[in-house]
């Protein structure tokens, strides 16, 4: 309708300014004109458009694009899911080392709750047994057995979606050790690889050049749940560095309003060469 309105109206004006020269100078027809230049615009470029969107040697759309991982990108693995899992009692840094397993909170019957002592615990592994839901609310109460020598481990108060901190799912690590050892990646960007002395309880750093290849020599447990998964990189020049990464959601969530972009593997690596 719009477009018939113009086309009547640059009719009437064609043959008014040929009687009328001062015709179309009145603020109605300026306003008319300029709506109608603007829809032929428009016009005119769709149907450039749409010629172009038509050629075989164009496409516009192809396939899904791919999405940066948000902040919620892995699903929670609850913790019902569990039972049979094995787990390793994560490393610490030296200085935290002192202060043992703090933030697990083990149960003895009888004897109230306890912190695992480092040393006696490090390096090992412990299999959930059981999970059971003594009350109504979902806080479920899961029991642990020592893989090497039963000795039974009671959490209790557990959500569905935790984060036990120093316990890292051995089939998380097994996942990403065997699709990565041994292979070659990229860096994205420019980023930060650690080095760590265990003597002397010293971390420092060094830069990896952006898109420069790292060969992964080993794929190891990190010092917490936020980054469970270490790599460990061996870059061109020589230098070894590890930098720790997320790949799974068990045993994993972000803490509570949490503004950073999570550590995803697919935030650090290329898989190949660009």
């Amino acid at each position: 309708m719009a477009l018939q309105k113009c086309k009547d109206w640059i009719s009437n004006f064609s043959s008014s300014t040929k009687n009328n020269p001062s015709c179309g100078t009145s603020v109605n027809e300026k306003r008319m004109r300029v709506g109608c230049l603007g829809l032929i615009i428009i016009l005119f470029g769709f149907s450039i458009s749409t010629v172009y969107a038509g050629s075989p040697y164009i496409r516009n759309s192809i396939g899904e694009s791919s999405k940066t991982k948000g902040k919620d990108s892995f699903p929670c693995v609850p913790v019902s899911s569990w039972v049979g899992e094995r787990f390793l009692f994560a490393p610490r840094e030296k200085y935290l080392q002192g202060y043992g397993y703090q933030e697990l909170r083990f149960n003895d019957e009888g004897f109230g709750s306890r912190t695992l002592n480092y040393d006696e615990y490090v390096g090992r592994i412990a299999v959930l047994k059981s999970v059971f839901l003594p009350y109504s609310i979902s806080l479920w109460e899961i029991t642990f057995e020592m893989e090497d020598n039963s000795e039974k481990l009671v959490l209790k108060y557990v959500t569905e979606c935790p984060r036990l901190k120093h316990l890292i799912p051995i089939r998380v690590l097994d996942k990403a050790r065997n699709k990565w050892k041994g292979k070659t990646l990229w860096l994205k960007e420019k980023t930060t690889l650690g080095t760590y002395d265990e003597e002397s309880g010293k971390y420092d750093s060094f830069l990896g050049e952006k898109h420069s290849s790292v060969k992964v020599i080993d794929v190891v447990a990190g010092w917490n749940n936020s980054r469970p998964v270490r790599f460990i990189l061996k870059t061109k020049s020589g230098k070894v560095g590890f930098l720790d990464v997320v790949t799974s959601g068990m045993n994993w969530r972000l803490p509570e309003n949490y503004e950073f972009e999570p550590d995803y593997f697919e935030k650090y690596f290329l898989v190949e060469i660009i």
